[in-house]
């Protein structure tokens, strides 16, 4: 059951971006606690719950040191912000030392080289100019590289014409000028109005002030945010100690709980070495056929032994008293003339045969 308990808190988690398995839920530690209590034993339910405590406290450790780690890119996308910040800062400062004033009656732009001091007139132009470009173009057509079309305020003003899925866009900017570009679909350029349109335009060099402004505002949110990141980066655990005392707490119980054990095997160990118990008995048993076994194997080597000799002996005993074949001749009269095959009749000696069947030999 405290394995199946593990499991379904695991599953139930939905999480599968994760390879291991490590945690343990509430439910699980009752399971626990349940064991525990059918053992009798107090510290088997002390280590339960002592074991609870241990997960809870890894946990919130892990979580510490996954909020550190968050900690620590929070304060590097910060420092990035704050030199985006700083360039983008200097290059408004930039901007507004190179700014032609165009308010009210001070406006002046130039179109396609022409020079025009009406908006309404500037604007028509630069629709007349760009318009018929858009209606070109099609969901299937290469981007149109930036041109330059005039000049307002100081800076040159590019377009750039592009497809993006089923409209075409057109971008006008204002060089050297931070966040200077503002973008049309070919339909809000048709329908644009011409004074309008070269508002929009103006506003761009107008708020660079603004701009600079905000800038300002988020490198100080920014440098706030990193320091308060590193601040509580460096910050330890606050319940190591804790976890270290509940961690040791663990080792001592499984400690205690294994000596617990141990006395146990070693009697069970005693009883089997006792004369009377079945096991004993039969390893005595054993031991006696070993032993009888032993003997009876070392008594037919000894036959063996003695049979050997004894054919040995017999063998040299035929050898002594085989008699020779010319004296054997003589003896039965057997005379023979010159030329005469010398052919000696012999007739065949038994083998000798030992008691126990050994091999025969002529």
């Amino acid at each position: 059951m405290q394995r199946k308990a593990r499991f379904i808190a695991q599953v139930m988690r939905e999480r599968l971006d994760v390879g291991e398995i490590d945690d343990i839920g509430d439910a699980a530690v009752s399971y626990d606690e349940v064991k525990a209590l059918a053992t009798g034993d107090p510290r088997v339910l002390e280590k339960a719950q002592a074991d609870a405590d241990l997960t809870r406290l890894e946990r919130l450790e892990r979580a510490h040191y996954r909020g550190q780690e968050t900690l620590a890119r929070a304060a590097y996308a910060a420092d990035a912000n704050v030199a985006s910040n700083t360039a983008e800062s200097e290059a408004v400062a930039q901007a507004i030392r190179q700014r032609v004033d165009t308010r009210g009656e001070a406006f002046s732009m130039s179109v396609s080289g022409r020079s025009y001091t009406s908006r309404p007139d500037a604007g028509q132009a630069l629709k007349s100019l760009l318009q018929p470009e858009l209606d070109y173009l099609d969901a299937t057509s290469r981007p149109r590289p930036h041109r330059v079309v005039g000049q307002l305020g100081g800076f040159d003003l590019t377009a750039h014409s592009f497809p993006a899925g089923d409209k075409v866009y057109l971008e006008l900017t204002l060089d050297a000028v931070p966040r200077g570009s503002t973008s049309l679909t070919r339909d809000e350029l048709r329908d644009a109005n011409p004074t309008g349109l070269i508002t929009r335009l103006e506003n761009k060099l107008t708020g660079l002030e603004r701009l600079g402004e905000q800038i300002t505002a988020d490198t100080e949110r920014q440098l706030a945010e990193a320091q308060r990141a590193r601040a509580q980066q460096s910050k330890p655990f606050p319940q190591a100690d804790q976890l270290l005392q509940v961690r040791a707490h663990v080792e001592q119980l499984q400690r205690e709980l294994q000596e617990l054990a141990d006395p146990a095997a070693q009697a069970a160990a005693s009883a089997a070495d006792s004369p009377g118990h079945p096991a004993a008995r039969t390893s005595d048993q054993h031991s006696s056929d070993t032993a009888s076994a032993g003997d009876s194997g070392r008594t037919a080597t000894a036959r063996l032994q003695g049979s050997t000799e004894a054919d040995h002996a017999v063998r040299a005993a035929a050898r002594a008293f085989r008699p020779d074949p010319a004296a054997r001749s003589s003896a039965n009269g057997d005379v023979r003339g010159p030329g005469a095959p010398n052919v000696v009749p012999t007739s065949p000696v038994a083998p000798a045969r030992s008691d126990r069947g050994a091999e025969q030999q002529p």
